[in-house]
Formats: structure tokens, sequence, C-alpha cells
């Protein structure tokens, strides 16, 4: 994987032993985002697909380099610990980088740090719920 944030969470997620704590360790993440407020966020914010309360909006903060900052909320746990797992990863990234990248990124993160066989369905759908709301915001 080409982004050493997500491989080191990666390495991180894969040293738990079971389902439990790999969700503790999501949660634990969860609590690590800086969440913006829900009164910041449009009805065109609220993330497509997600069983809570999601919402995610792309801020420019240089718009001379380009780089975003990835900002959301959740009243899920789980779904903030993705939020920070996105927003860290992404951290200085373009419009075009996070275009051209994350998708396969995130997708190579689920199967390597096994997401997709250690949480539920339902919560391994909402990181790529956040991946496509991203895109869809950067076309």
């Amino acid at each position: 994987m080409q982004n050493k944030f997500l491989d080191s969470i990666t390495e991180e997620l894969n040293a738990c032993v079971t389902r439990e704590e790999k969700i503790e360790t999501l949660i634990f993440y969860g609590r690590q985002l800086k969440q913006v407020t829900l009164d910041k966020f449009t009805p065109e914010d609220k993330v497509a697909g997600c069983t809570s309360e999601t919402y995610l909006k792309l801020v420019d903060t240089d718009p001379p380099s380009g780089a975003l900052v990835i900002g959301g909320y959740s009243d899920s746990l789980i779904v903030k610990g993705y939020l920070y797992i996105i927003s860290e990863a992404y951290i200085g990234y373009t419009k075009d980088m996070v275009k051209k990248s994350i998708e396969d990124e995130i997708k190579e993160f689920i199967t390597k740090a096994e997401i997709d066989q250690s949480v539920m369905p339902s919560r391994t759908n909402t990181i790529l719920n956040l991946v496509y709301h991203i895109k869809k915001l950067l076309t």
C-alpha cells in the first residue's frame, strides 16, 4: 500500500486477535476524531447508505496548493473511527490526488486489515460509502 498511514493502521488492526479487539480499536480512533459539529453540515453533506447519522464535507485549506481537509460527523463511534482514518490518511492531499487514489487504497485497506471479515457487513459498507461520498463531492 502506498499510503503509509493506512499501512500503520492496517498493522495495528492485524495485531488484534479478536473481532472485539478490532472493533475497540476502531472505536478508539473514533474518539480521536476532531468532529465537526452537526450545525456545520447541509443535507448535501449527509452520507447515503449509512445506518447512522453521518455527514462528511471537504474543505480547501490552502487554495493555492489545493490541499484538502476531510471533516465529518457521525453518531456511531465505529463510523467516527473510519472518518478519523480517512481524514488522517489524506492530510495534505489535493483533490486530484484523493480522487485518483482513495477508492483503490481504501479497498486495499479493507482487505489487508480484514475489516470485511471482522466487522459487521453494514459497517464495512459504511467506509466505502464515505469514499463514494468523497468522490461525489470531488466531481
